[in-house]
């Protein structure tokens, strides 16, 4: 598997815990989330503290589709999911647009890390952040931790990896299940042109 420069890829899970992110955003519980990154393709299964389970789908671009099959349903959302996971190690922050001064190394999930702190993302840090800290391998780019704020509010978003695995991984698990019903918005039925009897 290739990114879209053509430079292979290798399939990762991250399993992590987050905080201040989706269904635990304000409570200050920690989210178990279990990462697939297949290529550019990224699928994040979550299990809420009230039974808020699903995952997200993200195929390689801004969209992604919200899937619930405990209610048959999946739903399209605008991600950033796949700059979440993989940045360039040697310019980090040059995917969300925003400066970046590089910190200390650390080790998680057993891994050596790099740490770089970001500042001016407009938005497009992870998970919609304006300035944090990224913990970037230096080897692969894997974004093994985040924690940054929301520009305009105090709300600090955090993830952090504690353990991954290099095993190969079944495209099928990036695919959208044919049997659910994808909702999203329909656009207005034109107006019909044919004649009707007075």
């Amino acid at each position: 598997m290739a990114d879209d420069t053509g430079t292979p890829v290798q399939d990762v899970t991250l399993y992590a815990l987050a905080t201040g992110i989706g269904p635990v955003r304000g409570t200050g519980a920690a989210m178990p989330l279990t990462i697939r990154l297949h290529g550019t393709r990224v699928r994040i299964d979550f299990d809420g503290p009230r039974g808020e389970d699903g995952y997200l789908l993200s195929h390689g671009d801004s969209r992604a589709w919200l899937v619930n099959e405990r209610a048959d349903v999946a739903l399209p959302i605008h991600s950033t999911a796949r700059t979440m996971f993989r940045a360039d190690p040697t310019a980090p922050c040059a995917q969300i647009g925003a400066r970046c001064e590089p910190g200390q190394h650390e080790v998680i999930a057993g891994q050596l890390v790099q740490a770089w702190r970001y500042r001016d993302a407009d938005g497009r840090g992870p998970d919609g952040t304006e300035s944090g800290t990224l913990w970037v391998e230096p080897r692969s780019g894997l974004v093994l931790a985040f924690r940054g704020r929301v520009a305009g509010r105090d709300q600090v978003k955090e993830l952090r990896v504690t353990s991954m695995s290099r095993d190969a991984l079944d495209a099928s698990l990036f695919d959208l299940p044919r049997t659910l019903e994808q909702v999203y918005p329909r656009a207005p039925e034109p107006a019909s042109t044919e004649a009707r009897p007075d």
